[in-house]
């Protein structure tokens, strides 16, 4: 068993000019087996993570066998359209991530609708915002694709704050009421 500890970052941390994407040259098969599950053979994503710290961004996103953006190389996407909080099905090749699973969760209780299709890089940055979240990272909201400013949403900057207090006051570990 590997167990590895890091202190819990703060969107301080992150670049003045926002959480910076790439699009990664790696490919996910959406039918792998170990698309869909955390193990040791993440190459592609540890491949992506090279690509972006070449290009200076600090995270890449990977594209499916079929064109659709599945994910980043430790989190889910997730993108705004209107007020519905939008990520990629499970079938796309992305890990059904445990934050993931609890910001679907938790958007009801904002008065956000949520729905998982599929994205393409043509349509991704024109939507009204982009985050990636993940267990060690929480929510991080995208300000760059490929060097082009994304828009910024009030939808995302709400999940962000809500993830954010959800941690703090425990209630991530907090099992849901029937």
């Amino acid at each position: 068993m590997l167990v590895s500890l890091h202190p819990l970052p703060s969107s301080e941390t992150i670049e003045p000019d926002g959480f910076r994407l790439i699009l990664s040259t790696q490919i996910i098969s959406s039918g792998s087996y170990f698309s869909t599950i955390k193990s040791a053979n993440r190459l592609p994503q540890v491949m992506a993570m090279a690509e972006a710290e070449t290009a200076e961004a600090d995270d890449a996103l990977l594209l499916n066998d079929e064109g659709k953006i599945t994910s980043a190389t430790a989190g889910n996407l997730f993108w705004i359209e209107d007020e519905t909080v939008c990520t990629p099905p499970l079938n796309s090749g992305c890990l059904p991530g445990i934050t993931r699973q609890f910001i679907l969760e938790m958007c009801p209780k904002l008065d956000l609708s949520v729905a998982e299709k599929n994205v393409t890089t043509e349509e991704l940055p024109t939507k009204d915002g982009i985050f990636i979240s993940n267990s060690v990272h929480g929510v991080r909201i995208a300000k760059s694709l490929l060097n082009q400013r994304l828009n910024s949403s009030p939808v995302a900057t709400k999940l962000a704050a809500a993830y954010d207090a959800a941690l703090v006051t425990g209630a991530l570990n907090k099992p849901e009421d029937d």
